[in-house]
């Protein structure tokens, strides 16, 4: 991915928080970065590289046992 989590944190930094408390803890989002750096092939996905909504939507399910 071309921006690390931190990156995309401090975008919105200083903004209030609005919408639904977050699923995932801190720690989580970090092992999810790192998950998503592995790319889909590391997760089963060999046909096609390529993270999509439902892929990543998966992928949280069945690491942090989230739906």
């Amino acid at each position: 991915m071309a921006e690390s989590l931190a990156g995309r944190r401090s975008r919105g930094a200083g903004l209030p928080r609005t919408g639904r408390s977050a699923l995932l803890s801190a720690r989580c989002l970090e092992k999810l970065d790192a998950y998503l750096e592995e790319g889909p092939a590391a997760h089963g996905r060999n046909k096609d590289r390529v993270w999509t909504a439902a892929r990543v939507a998966t992928l949280i399910g069945r690491k942090f046992h989230v739906s």
